[in-house]
């Protein structure tokens, strides 16, 4: 008596499946109509549009050009960014104290055979840096220097050459002969890199199998590079708890070595450092006034380089001397080039002294001389 409703069910459900597919069909019909229909539309609209266009733009020349393809040729399209696809992952150590960071490229460098380092400095303060590193670690270190020339190219094919060495470069130097396969050396930044193309440009030529950003985390936000590099880079994973011991340990030796680089390199540093931060510079920052761009040099060469002057030197303590006695003198010619009247205003600056028998004014002059050449 019950058998007979299984199949009434089956024939609803394929009544059902069959009404569905009908539906379905239709619906697509409708919708391919829509859709040539809205072709339609937007070629009327793109004939309209350039029509006005001609009308707004006037008369032309007497032979009407015919339309060019939306497409830029790829000799007039701007190129895109170099992202470092295909290179090594960079790393980033980041450091709450800017004191710390040449403590830690002096410890990198003293752990491997081969280094190139990039500086935020032009070449005048590569000596000082050259003294600091061979102090710490004893490794034959190569610099730049057009006024004795040792050019880039000369120095960085005897770099490759040589087993164990070290090259500095100021940020923006690159070598002109490109690595073609992956490098077994390291290639460290220090500081926040001003440009990215630059920085980008320079892990490429070198195709380093290790790249570190060395950096003060205060000074992410000085240059619209900074949270591209940041997010380009990652945190290395060899900032280890042994790593900071290692660190620790060589501390000693890296602030007996600082506190024997001689005050002229660190005072030509000085100059070096307001000099590439000025609006003259290749790292001038726009929201930075004149007494912000002394300040911070200030900092600099106080902080990370332990500058005493000469005459601190003779005194029991520093602590409770003015600004500008612990200072090095700067020309007044320098000031004026750089637009500094007003941190001299704030008491930031210490004036030169004009004496005959100064050796910091003749240091001074000379390296206000050098930069401005």
């Amino acid at each position: 008596m019950g058998e007979p409703a299984p199949v009434n069910s089956q024939v609803e459900r394929t009544a059902s499946l069959s009404r569905a597919a009908e539906s379905l069909a239709k619906a697509a019909t409708k919708l391919s109509e829509a859709a040539r229909a809205m072709s339609l539309v937007a070629e009327a609209l793109s004939k309209g549009s350039a029509s006005k266009t001609l009308a707004i733009s006037g008369p032309g020349p007497k032979s009407v050009q015919p339309a060019q393809p939306d497409t830029v040729p790829s000799s007039e399209a701007a190129p895109a960014e170099d992202e470092g696809v295909g290179l090594p992952q960079p790393y980033r150590i980041l450091f709450d104290e800017e004191a710390d960071v040449l403590l830690v490229l002096c410890s990198l460098i003293y752990d491997r055979s081969k280094v190139v380092c990039y500086l935020p400095c032009g070449t005048h303060s590569l000596k000082l840096y050259k003294n600091l590193i061979s102090g710490v670690t004893g490794a034959n270190v190569l610099t730049t220097d057009p006024f004795e020339g040792s050019t880039l190219d000369l120095v960085y094919d005897k770099f490759l050459k040589e087993g164990r060495s070290i090259i500095l470069l100021p940020e923006t130097d690159i070598p002109s002969n490109s690595a073609k396969e992956v490098a077994d050396y390291t290639v460290i930044h220090v500081g926040w890199p001003s440009n990215k193309r630059q920085y980008v440009a320079q892990r490429r030529a070198h195709h380093a199998s290790t790249n570190l950003l060395l950096a003060y985390s205060g000074d992410q936000d000085l240059y619209p590079s900074g949270s591209a590099i940041m997010s380009q880079t990652e945190t290395w994973p060899g900032d280890s708890g042994g790593f900071r011991a290692s660190v620790d340990i060589l501390r000693p030796l890296f602030e007996e070595a600082l506190s024997e680089v001689p005050f002229e390199m660190k005072e030509e540093a000085y100059l070096d450092w307001i000099h590439s931060h000025s609006k003259q510079g290749p790292r001038f920052v726009s929201s930075w006034t004149p007494s912000t761009l002394v300040n911070r040099a200030n900092e600099f060469i106080l902080g990370p380089l332990a500058y005493r002057s000469p005459a601190s030197l003779t005194q029991e303590s520093t602590s409770q001397a003015p600004l500008t006695d612990r200072l090095p003198e700067v020309p007044m010619e320098f000031v004026a080039q750089h637009g500094l009247q007003a941190a001299v205003d704030e008491g930031l600056l210490r004036i030169e002294v004009e004496a005959d028998d100064t050796h910091i004014h003749d240091l001074g002059s000379n390296s206000a001389s050098r930069l401005s050449a």
